[in-house]
């Protein structure tokens, strides 16, 4: 199995687990492609899945994908349910053990702000940890199903017009300074 996943264009939509950040949505774009021998033949076959449709379901915006493939061998279902981004800490449920139980996989959150506080992570030099979290459910591979997490971390650097600002203050003070020193 092969996952390669690029950020699709787009803006941030509401986060679940915090405050919202934009109305619009940021598909994860990708493809999930599934490599496999037939024993009949022994050809190579790929499957091949999107991560999104149409940027209206998917890993990032939330929904399902699903990919059916029948052969006279085999038959595999293989399905994506994704939800949309998160800050908090993100869950999969449902996720079986050897052992014929359940496990629910988590990926913790992370916010990072000036000074390591979490509260101000949105302001200049700030981090934000957005995830993903999705299931990949299979019928006909051998595993059942499995924890997928697309993350994103958000740096949040000053605007230029704010460092011309800062930079015209320090050198009017430095010349003010300069002037008082003459008298």
């Amino acid at each position: 199995m092969r996952l390669t996943g690029t950020l699709g264009t787009g803006t941030l939509g509401p986060a679940s687990g915090g405050v919202p950040l934009t109305k619009s949505t940021l598909p994860l774009s990708g493809l999930l492609r599934i490599c496999f021998f037939v024993p009949a033949d022994c050809d190579p076959y790929n499957l091949h899945l999107d991560f999104t449709k149409h940027g209206t379901e998917g890993v990032g915006i939330g929904g399902s994908r699903a990919l059916y493939y029948s052969n006279p061998v085999s038959t595999i279902q293989i399905s994506l349910q994704a939800a949309p981004w998160t800050i908090g800490t993100a869950t999969v449920p449902g996720i079986p053990t050897p052992a014929g139980g359940e496990i629910t996989s988590t990926y913790p959150p992370f916010r990072h702000g000036p000074a390591s506080s979490t509260g101000t992570a949105s302001q200049p030099s700030g981090v934000i940890q957005l995830v993903s979290p999705t299931r990949i459910v299979t019928e006909g591979l051998g595993f059942e199903s499995m924890p997928l997490y697309g993350v994103v971390r958000v740096r949040f650097v000053p605007e230029p017009g704010w460092l011309s600002l800062i930079g015209a203050g320090c050198l009017g003070l430095l010349l003010m300074g300069r002037e008082r020193m003459k008298r």
